[in-house]
């Protein structure tokens, strides 16, 4: 980092793209080593009671920045939640935030929308990610938390990803004894929800 102001144009240009695929390539190896894990039912999940609006906070705010960086409108919605204490694996949780919502500014071009909103229906808080983005291919959309299933068509080879995330996010909301769906119109956008019991 002390070096890069030395650097002309090109080569902080390939540097940067150095440290983004090291990047993909650590969430891959992340992702396969998870999927694995859970294959052979030996992820850990360590349960303890917290507040989830806390827990969640800092990845919410982590990607609040990146969708601003993106030109992407960005809403939380928290209000009329009086206590979100909840029985959670906060690391794992995490994890399934972090993917509903990195996957919604990946298919969001600059200019869109996410909104994250949590309500309490029938003693289960459910956690809802929309996006105003691509859409997913109906031909995916019943397998989209499968293994190696990614919702854009195979024409659009420019969004990488493992095809694992939404497999591993599935896995994390049912070891809490949870549901995970999705609603989406291709072009139009797409609604992840989840729901852990209070």
């Amino acid at each position: 980092n002390e070096n890069k102001d030395k650097l002309d144009s090109d080569q902080k240009h390939l540097l940067d793209q150095v440290v983004t695929t090291t990047e993909q390539l650590r969430v891959l190896v992340e992702d396969l080593l998870n999927a694995s894990k859970i294959e052979k039912g030996v992820i850990n999940v360590n349960f303890e009671v917290a507040d989830y609006i806390y827990t969640t906070a800092d990845t919410i705010d982590l990607f609040r920045q990146k969708a601003n960086q993106k030109n992407i409108e960005f809403e939380f919605d928290n209000t009329g939640l009086a206590n979100t204490k909840i029985r959670i694996d906060k690391v794992r949780i995490n994890e399934v935030m972090s993917n509903l919502l990195s996957n919604a500014i990946k298919y969001t071009d600059s200019g869109g929308k996410i909104k994250v909103w949590i309500d309490v229906k029938d003693n289960q808080l459910i956690t809802h990610v929309a996006d105003t983005g691509k859409g997913i291919n109906p031909q995916v959309l019943s397998s989209i938390f499968h293994k190696f299933v990614r919702g854009v068509g195979p024409l659009d080879q420019s969004i990488k990803g493992s095809g694992l995330g939404l497999y591993i996010a599935k896995s994390i909301i049912e070891m809490h004894h949870g549901q995970i769906w999705v609603q989406s119109e291709l072009g139009k956008g797409s609604t992840f929800s989840f729901s852990l019991p209070l």
